[in-house]
């Protein structure tokens, strides 16, 4: 039942969006500010809940999880459609320990936090002079993990995005990127660490800030 109502939120969601991108293409032009010495900031957020299970030893253990981040981002055009800046982001996440499927009820929880700090450098393809462009994304960030306020982990990450932004107006713009990650997790006090590697999409705001003169 949870399954088709998220199917139908998605295509519901995705025909707003190509209505969206649609009515874009026919309305008139709106200078994106991409020349040098504007500044550029924006940022996204999301929220996950999911469950998932541990295997240990003979016994499945059943979790659920809550995951929220939030990341934020500045930047500077130093030449035309050619923008560095940094990247600051958190991300918090909670995990309940439900039971096993042995039958043991749980009761064990645990939260955990991340902040990450990294530059960025993003480049636009297309002509300055249209409502939408297309643009390539590439960041490092450096991560520490925060366990009940002890420091207990570290990360480092790379990401590599592209996709479109669609301007409102000369100012502001919305942005679908899609991309792949590549995110490497130490442990302080183990010998031990965690590769994760994969695709990812995000959606967030991005306002074009024209400096004073």
């Amino acid at each position: 039942m949870y399954a088709t109502k998220f199917n139908h939120f998605t295509r519901r969601t995705m025909k707003y969006l190509l209505i969206f991108i649609i009515f874009l293409s026919f309305t008139e032009t709106a200078l994106g500010q991409l020349d040098k010495g504007i500044w550029l900031v924006g940022g996204s957020g999301s929220f996950q809940s999911n469950k998932r299970d541990f295997i240990v030893g003979q016994d499945i253990v059943q979790y659920k999880d809550i995951d929220v981040s939030l990341s934020s981002s500045v930047g500077y055009f130093i030449i035309d459609k050619l923008a560095i800046g940094i990247k600051p982001s958190f991300s918090w996440s909670k995990s309940d320990y439900v039971r096993t499927l042995a039958g043991n009820v749980g009761g064990g929880r645990g939260n955990n936090s991340w902040l990450y700090f990294g530059p960025f450098g993003r480049y636009y393809l297309l002509q300055k002079d249209n409502n939408y462009n297309i643009l390539v994304d590439a960041s490092y960030s450096y991560g520490i993990q925060s366990n009940f306020g002890a420091k207990t982990g570290h990360s480092n990450s790379f990401k590599f995005m592209t996709g479109p932004e669609f301007y409102f107006n000369s100012s502001v713009g919305i942005e679908l990127l899609v991309g792949y990650s590549s995110r490497k997790d130490g442990f302080y006090g183990f010998d031990q660490s965690q590769h994760y590697r994969g695709f990812l999409t995000t959606i967030g705001f991005q306002i074009h800030l024209e400096r004073d003169k």
